[in-house]
């Protein structure tokens, strides 16, 4: 499928936020006034991951796409301890920077687990949430094998000499198995991060904040995800109470690129549930 034939990307200037905990890069475009949509990237990932989505929306809703810290052109602050809950309270200070009330959230793979984490630190200002491709309340075939201790382990190894050039290597093997973009212009010190976010992935506790949600919800996900498997998508639709699901039977990870038009539309008919 190729979103490129279907939608004219959009690539805004960015704008660089001073919040409470440091500053947050984010792509702001859409009426200043209505309702408003605040999207969440993955890891690794960016703002420029809403590309094809954030245009099929922005004509009539503000669309808030921030870079989480340590990512995109969002810098890491002092204390950051690479939890979900530490990029939700970003999230969170992103938009009582920006004057923002209740939104809903769209969250893509990890980024949905930062989604949820934010509607559980703060439902009052959640009025609806879409997962996509998003983290499930169990390990997921992306990350199969992957205990805490194999990733922090990893992490340290980087920096040990020759033995860290080899894994480096290594790894950028298997990032571009998953297809990962930009995996050759990253460095040990990128690689160190993204390994430390996913060590930091607490699927219990992810799981105990899914089943805590009472709140409009759309879980968006494809049979040949190659990341997340369908089961896992499932269980997230099972643990969210009243979550319509919207599967798709092809599409990959990346959803957002590939069924832009059909999400932008479940996102809509979530806003108008959520919002009015």
């Amino acid at each position: 499928m190729n979103p490129e034939a279907r939608v004219t990307p959009s690539d805004p200037a960015t704008v660089r936020v001073d919040t409470r905990l440091g500053p947050v890069c984010l792509a702001d475009e859409g009426p200043g006034a209505g309702p408003v949509v605040v999207m969440i990237h993955g890891v690794p990932g960016s703002h420029r991951d809403f590309r094809y989505l954030a245009p099929l929306l922005s004509d009539d809703v503000r669309v808030v796409r921030v870079d989480l810290p340590g990512m995109g052109g969002t810098p890491l602050t002092a204390g950051f301890d690479h939890s979900l809950g530490a990029r939700a309270q970003a999230v969170l200070a992103a938009m009582d920077a920006l004057g923002l009330g209740r939104v809903v959230l769209v969250g893509h793979s990890m980024g949905g687990g930062v989604a949820v984490a934010l509607a559980d630190l703060a439902p009052e200002r959640v009025a609806g949430l879409a997962l996509l491709a998003s983290t499930g309340p169990r390990r997921h075939r992306g990350m199969r094998g992957l205990a805490p201790w194999v990733l922090n382990g990893l992490a340290w190894l980087l920096t040990v000499p020759v033995v860290g050039e080899h894994l480096l290597g290594k790894l950028r093997a298997r990032w571009r198995r998953a297809r990962f973009p930009n995996t050759d212009s990253m460095t040990a010190a990128d690689f160190q991060f993204q390994l430390k976010l996913a060590a930091n992935m607490d699927f219990a506790a992810h799981g105990q904040r899914l089943a805590r949600l009472r709140l409009p919800a759309l879980v968006a996900y494809t049979v040949d995800d190659h990341l997340v498997e369908g089961d896992v998508s499932r269980a997230v639709v099972a643990a969210i109470h009243g979550a319509r699901a919207l599967p798709f039977p092809d599409g990959g990870h990346n959803l957002q690129k590939t069924r832009a038009r059909e999400v932008a539309a479940g996102i809509r008919e979530l806003v108008g549930r959520s919002m009015f």
